[in-house]
């Protein structure tokens, strides 16, 4: 990767301002429909890739038997407290963050917000993982899950 000489700074800086300039100009003159679509082309591929998984592990954990399938259901659960924790309410909040960190054009600050939410993640991960592992069969058996599933 080559080096930015700091003689270089100001017209990176003139390039990415004119850049987010073109970006603004068509979000706000382009036609409305392939700009919607433009934008939600990402999240409806995302959404996509998460559907067919979740079909794919039913179906395989339907191979295995039904005590497969009550395991995934006493699962479930957790699996979308997760999902909403990391979609919704914290990554929306980092999302907005990183955006104004970048609407002010404090490209430092959006860096060291993208680094703050890797550190949340692995937290949250660990915490995860530490209070399934001491209280996961006991919440599991309170979801009503048998000695097969838990």
């Amino acid at each position: 990767m080559a080096r930015v000489t700091p003689n270089a700074a100001p017209a990176l800086s003139a390039a990415a301002t004119q850049a987010r300039a073109t970006r603004t100009r068509a979000l706000l003159e382009a036609p409305i429909a392939p700009t919607l679509a433009k934008l939600a082309a990402p999240n409806v591929l995302a959404m996509f890739v998460q559907t067919v998984q979740s079909i794919s592990e039913a179906y395989f954990a339907s191979l295995l038997g039904v005590t497969a399938l009550a395991g995934l259901a006493l699962v479930f659960p957790l699996v979308m407290l997760t999902q909403m924790l990391s979609a919704g309410a914290i990554g929306g909040a980092i999302s907005a963050a990183v955006a104004r960190a970048l609407g002010a054009q404090d490209s430092a600050r959006a860096a060291t917000l993208a680094v703050v939410a890797w550190m949340i993640a692995g937290a949250f991960a660990v915490i995860m993982a530490v209070l399934v592992g001491l209280f996961g069969v006991a919440f599991f058996t309170l979801l009503g899950g048998g000695a097969d599933a838990v």
